[in-house]
Parts: C-alpha cells; structure tokens; sequence
C-alpha cells in the first residue's frame, strides 16, 4: 500500500475498501499502541479487525481478535449484553468465508444454544437464525428436537397464538412451503416418528401422496438419512 511496486506514493488520499472508519482505526491504533481497545467495538466489529489483520498481515492483531472472539462467543455475551442473532448470523458466515474456522464453531455452538431454547418455549426465533441453527448444526440435532424445529417453522405461517404448533390449514401446501422456504426443505422430516409425521406435516397438507410413501419409505429403511428436498408439490 505505502511501500514497493505497487505503492501509491503520489496520491493525497488512499482509499482503504471493504471497512469502516472505526475498523481502520482500531488496526492503525494496535498498530501504534499495541493494543486492542476495550468495551467499544461489537461483536461483529471485532470480527472485521480480525478480517482486516488477515489481509494485512497483522498476525498479533489476528490472533489476539480470535482469541478475545471465541472467548466472547462461548459467554454469548456481547461485551456484556446479550449478543443479538444477526450478529451471531454475521460472524459465522464472515468466520465461514474467510477460514477463521475456530471463531466459526464457537458463533455455531452460540447460536445453537440460543435458538434451541426457543424450541422448547413460547418465544419464537428470527428466520434467518432457525435456518442457520437448522442448516448448520444437524450434528448436534437430537432427533426429538425435529419435531420442535418443525412446530416452530410453522408459526412463521399464521398467527402466533399462545400455545399454537400446528400450521394452519387455510393456506393450500404450496403457499405454506412459500412462506416457509428453503426452511423446509432443511427439516429432516425421516428422524420423526411416525406418530410425529402422520400428526403434524401430514396432517397439517404439507405433503403430496407420493411424498408420503417416500418419506415413511426413507423412514424404514435400514440407514434413514435426510431427504431430497421437497420443491414441487402442487
């Protein structure tokens, strides 16, 4: 940037893409100081300090930002408040991509914590953070929790009422995929008892007949394993 073949020696202004202000700051004061301030930056800040010492090869910045991330992400404390699911969305997929993959486990092990609470309560998770937690962290799924993951989807289709689990049935089964997305798709229905399927997505229309032979077929078959995706039933 400043030095070498490719050093802009000649123009007043250098223009650095892809941070902020604050970010840049942060690099440019461990730089000088050589320290990482503390109780300013969120979670998903840190997470950019530590994007940014990767690519300039800062490796005390790198590995310090890591160190304080995963300690973080394992209180699920943002500093001291509560982390909110977007930026647990944010730092995962942004560990994800750039290969900081012991930051990426801790912001999976903290959203898995999270939403799993709200299937076994009358709170209901964002979107994106119940497909994340139900795309991401199948390892960890019980089979008893399909179940819960499934009732959970399907207040996103109707009003959520108090003690509501069931979709509703006004809606004919492509609008109810619609609205539940590729959510659905990421639901792996074989792990449900039988009693589970016939008295839920069955019930509720979510799927055709030949949907039904397949998937109480996958069911008992010798190694069950996540179906196809559902994508084109009428």
């Amino acid at each position: 940037m400043f030095y070498g073949p490719n050093a802009k020696k000649n123009e007043d202004t250098i223009i650095i893409p892809n941070y902020t202000a604050v970010v840049f700051k942060i690099v440019l004061g461990f730089l000088y100081c050589d320290r990482i301030p503390d109780n300013i930056m969120t979670i998903d800040q840190l997470m950019d300090v530590l994007v940014c010492a990767d690519q300039y090869g800062i490796a005390e910045l790198s590995t310090r930002c890591r160190r304080i991330l995963t300690d973080e992400l394992r209180r699920t404390d943002d500093f001291g408040t509560p982390v909110p699911d977007t930026k647990l969305i944010y730092v995962l997929k942004k560990a994800s991509e750039t290969g900081n993959l012991d930051v990426a486990q801790a912001a999976s092990e903290a959203l898995f914590g999270k939403v799993k609470k709200f299937l076994y309560s009358a709170k209901v998770p964002s979107y994106e953070s119940l497909y994340e937690f139900v795309k991401g962290t199948e390892t960890q799924l019980e089979p008893k929790d399909e179940i819960k993951i499934y009732q959970t989807a399907c207040r996103y289709n109707g009003p959520r009422r108090s003690g509501r689990t069931k979709c509703p049935r006004v809606l004919p089964r492509r609008t109810l995929r619609k609205i539940m997305g590729p959510l659905f798709q990421a639901i792996r229905f074989p792990l449900m008892s039988s009693a589970e399927i016939a008295e839920g997505p069955v019930k509720d229309g979510m799927f055709t007949l030949e949907e039904i032979t397949a998937l109480y077929r996958q069911q008992f078959s010798p190694q069950p394993a996540k179906p196809k995706p559902f994508t084109d039933a009428t």
